[in-house]
C-alpha cells in the first residue's frame, strides 16, 4: 500500500503541474483558452476554491491577497491532494491485479 500511494502522490503532483504547464502554453501560443476551458474549470475547481478561502481578496479592484506566489502553491497542492485521492484506487487495483498473476 506504501508503494501504491507513493505512486499515487507521484502521478497526481505530475498530473496537476503537467496540466497548469499544458493550458499555460496554449494560452501563450494560441491567446485562447476556449477550448481548455471546461476542463481547466472542472480540474482547477478544488484548488481555486481553496486559494480563494485560505487567501481572500480585500476588493474587487485591488488584488492585494490574490497575488500568485500565495495562491498557486495552495493551487497545485489541493489539486495533487484531489488527483491522488482519485489516482489511490485504481493504481492500487493495478498493483494487486498485476501481482496475482
Amino acid at each position: 500500500m506504501k508503494r501504491s500511494l507513493t505512486l499515487a502522490l507521484l502521478f497526481g503532483a505530475t498530473a496537476t503541474i503537467g496540466f497548469c504547464l499544458a493550458v499555460w502554453s496554449w494560452n501563450l501560443a494560441f491567446e485562447s483558452a476556449a477550448s481548455w476551458r471546461i476542463p481547466l474549470n472542472v480540474f482547477s475547481f478544488p484548488g481555486l476554491l481553496a486559494s480563494a478561502l485560505a487567501f481572500p481578496c480585500k476588493s474587487p479592484d485591488v488584488q492585494i491577497g490574490c497575488e500568485w506566489y500565495r495562491t498557486f502553491p495552495m493551487f497545485i497542492a489541493v489539486n495533487s491532494l484531489v488527483c491522488t485521492a482519485t489516482s489511490l484506487p485504481v493504481i492500487h487495483l493495478f498493483r494487486s491485479l498485476r501481482r496475482r498473476k
